[in-house]
């Protein structure tokens, strides 16, 4: 497997796990996201945002397992969900970024408001884009072989999940970058 391979497939991994994150907590509290779609003047009832995360948990759940070991068809499927979804996520932040939406938190972040910006786009076309090459690369697990090699690099995936939270949710550069925009 080649470098660029294992990066797509290290940052699918991320953005999978980003997403079942995301998904349960859409799902557990629908409201954020809800009035973003409202503000959006798209449809928002609480059973269309839970189902959303519904589908964010089970495509993130399933690009997991897939880069656990499982490879074939539900390898390429799980990637290619979790890319299309992020790509989904950029196109609809860049849309309500560029018509002025007053979108408030999209709810990805949980409990933390976290108002839509320009760095989230660009953060959700990445992830799509490497999940899409993650997708089209033959079945490698990303964990997988001896059990100390799968512990550590579990370990390496969770501490880069958590510097790219804390970077991108806890900075307030994502708020200022949006402000200056």
């Amino acid at each position: 497997m080649d470098v660029l391979a294992s990066i797509a497939l290290s940052v699918g991994a991320v953005g999978a796990l980003f997403l079942a994150a995301s998904g349960s907590s859409k799902f557990r509290r629908p409201l954020a996201t809800a009035r973003a779609l409202y503000a959006a003047d798209l449809p928002s009832a609480f059973w269309l945002v839970r189902s959303l995360g519904a589908l964010e948990c089970v495509v993130g759940g399933a690009a997991l397992v897939a880069a656990g070991g499982i490879g074939g068809v539900l390898w390429s499927a799980a990637f290619a969900a979790v890319a299309a979804l992020y790509c989904a996520f950029a196109i609809f932040i860049a849309w309500a970024l560029a018509t002025q939406k007053p979108l408030g938190s999209c709810g990805c972040a949980g409990s933390t408001e976290l108002p839509p910006s320009w760095v989230h786009v660009g953060a959700n076309a990445v992830v799509a884009a490497f999940a899409a090459v993650a997708a089209s690369v033959t079945a490698r697990p990303v964990v997988g072989g001896a059990v100390g090699v799968s512990a550590l690099r579990v370990g390496f995936l969770a501490l880069a999940a958590y510097l790219a939270y804390v970077a991108l949710l806890r900075t307030g550069g994502a708020t200022r970058l949006r402000k200056t925009a």
